[in-house]
């Protein structure tokens, strides 16, 4: 009795060690199951740490870049506005004034006005080529096209670099292809019946009026420069014609551009009277600015 009693004593011992064996081996593997997967969260932590300060530092020498290339614009548009004819020295200088890092917070690299050398050489004005004008507010004018390229690479503070190129046509428009051409306001007063069928460009503002019942017409296109009365945003893929009403304001004419602008909405095309033209390299107009406008609707004019 006594040995049968020892050796189920000794078949439980045994039993006992081997699941304690057991469960030590479970807990190991537990134990290394949880430490890949610490060692594997902390490695996707790092790894995403990493990829936000590589998008951070491209982000800032993109919107660097971006900059820069918005200031080439600016300055050559008011070079132009100052000048009827620079010269490729004239718009080489502006190489010289490049953004401020404490502005956007990169450095440039480069910051080049690619221009065509003159005919003669030294300084004088760009080589054009003459060509009509196919699409746009000024579509069938015969001008002179300078071509020039523009360039620039910004390097953010970490190292990051971002480039950006843009090929820029300027049109030189002879003046003489407009019927009336004026810089300031341009008014027609009543008189007798009158029916201008040449092109209308007016950089200020446009009166029209007509008296005793008589006609007072305008045929050919018309173009004008108002305020544009709502803050309009776009992309610098291309220029956008918006669609606005047009109303005598205090200060002149006001375009206020209508609610919905897209391709497929001919609601706002019926209500408007004007188009208000957004260049390509604009990113957008704020309320106020003045922004040249094209009319659809001349009857408009005499409200």
């Amino acid at each position: 009795m006594r040995s049968q009693f020892m050796k189920t004593r000794s078949v439980c011992e045994r039993l006992d060690r081997s699941e304690t064996g057991a469960a030590l081996i479970t807990t190991l593997l537990l134990l290394t199951l949880m430490s890949a997967m610490a060692v594997a969260l902390v490695y996707k932590v790092n790894h995403e740490q990493h990829l936000q300060r590589a998008d951070s530092g491209n982000t800032v020498a993109y919107y660097g870049a971006e900059a820069g290339m918005e200031k080439m614009m600016a300055d050559l548009s008011l070079l132009y506005t100052q000048k009827a004819a620079p010269t490729n020295c004239d718009i080489i200088a502006l190489q010289a004034t490049p953004p401020s890092q404490a502005a956007v917070g990169s450095t440039y690299k480069e910051y080049i006005f690619n221009v065509p050398p003159p005919p003669g050489g030294g300084c004088a004005a760009p080589a054009t080529n003459v060509q009509t004008i196919s699409s746009g507010p000024n579509s069938g004018l015969q001008a002179q096209i300078v071509r020039m390229n523009l360039q620039v690479t910004a390097d953010s503070p970490a190292g990051d670099e971002a480039r950006l190129i843009r090929n820029v046509e300027i049109a030189q428009i002879p003046v003489f292809q407009f019927g009336v051409f004026s810089q300031s306001d341009l008014s027609y007063f009543p008189g007798p019946s009158f029916d201008f069928a040449g092109r209308v460009q007016t950089n200020g503002n446009l009166f029209l009026a007509e008296g005793g019942g008589l006609d007072l017409a305008t045929s050919g296109e018309v173009q004008l420069v108002a305020r544009l009365g709502a803050d309009y945003a776009k992309p610098t893929d291309r220029a956008h014609a918006v669609r606005c009403r047009l109303e005598a304001g205090g200060r002149g004419w006001v375009a206020t551009p209508l609610p919905r602008q897209g391709s497929h909405v001919l609601t706002s095309m019926l209500a408007a009277d004007c188009l208000a033209l957004i260049p390509t390299a604009s990113t957008g107009i704020a309320a106020g600015e003045t922004v040249e406008v094209e009319l659809l609707d001349r009857a408009s004019m005499g409200r």
